[in-house]
């Protein structure tokens, strides 16, 4: 597979072209979607029951050594 060099032109043509509107594209497109409160308090609790395990875990390792 050879590459072809780029010629000045056709790259001051991609950078002109392509270096914000990319971004304000998906910046507009992309939406966050809204969790409810019964979404975010569900996933509050998996985080905190997820993060109680590990330290069950972890906790009489560390205090032993």
């Amino acid at each position: 597979m050879d590459a072809q060099p780029i010629s000045e032109l056709d790259l001051a043509r991609l950078k002109a072209h392509g270096s914000q509107s990319g971004l304000r594209r998906v910046a507009t497109e992309w939406r966050r979607p809204s969790d409810s409160w019964a979404q975010t308090l569900r996933w509050t609790g998996l985080a905190l029951a997820d993060e109680w395990r590990r330290w069950q875990t972890a906790l009489p390792e560390l205090l032993r050594g």
